[in-house]
């Protein structure tokens, strides 16, 4: 008999997959992976592109952002505070260093773009450079 080790995220994972297919589940939300941090959520509107990214913990001199091309990188080093009195109980939250490249679907302007981070959120604006942004065509009746 072989032993395999046992994986409740993996199986929870699973389970969740299960149910939505058995209950016919209508969401479109994506879980990220175990390697996908920050979690980002990312849209666009007719003239702009945003990005959000959840960094709790984090101060504003912990997080860069730089573009280069269509790729956008959120970096960032997380220390956690030493207690030289009295000892742990508990520490589960980590000390970080993440990068994350994300890749756009179109080209943004170098110019006009702002990133502000609030109540542990980075929002990242990026505006569409011409060519992106829909045209609208008139439709003529015959």
């Amino acid at each position: 008999m072989m032993a395999t080790r046992w994986e409740p995220l993996v199986e929870m994972q699973r389970l969740s997959q299960e149910m939505d297919r058995l209950f016919g589940s209508q969401s479109n939300r994506v879980r990220p992976s175990n390697h996908a941090y920050p979690a980002v959520n990312m849209w666009e509107d007719d003239d702009r592109v945003f990005v959000q990214a959840e960094l709790p913990g984090y101060s504003l001199d912990q997080i860069e952002v730089f573009l280069q091309g269509q790729e956008l990188t959120l970096k960032g080093k997380r220390d956690m505070p030493s207690h030289d009195a009295g000892k742990w109980h508990r520490r589960e939250r980590e000390a970080r260093e993440f990068q994350r490249v994300i890749k756009l679907s179109q080209d943004v302007k170098d110019a006009d773009m702002s990133a502000e981070y609030r109540h542990g959120v980075l929002t990242v604006r990026l505006q569409k450079c011409e060519a992106a942004k829909p045209i609208r065509i008139e439709i003529q009746s015959s």
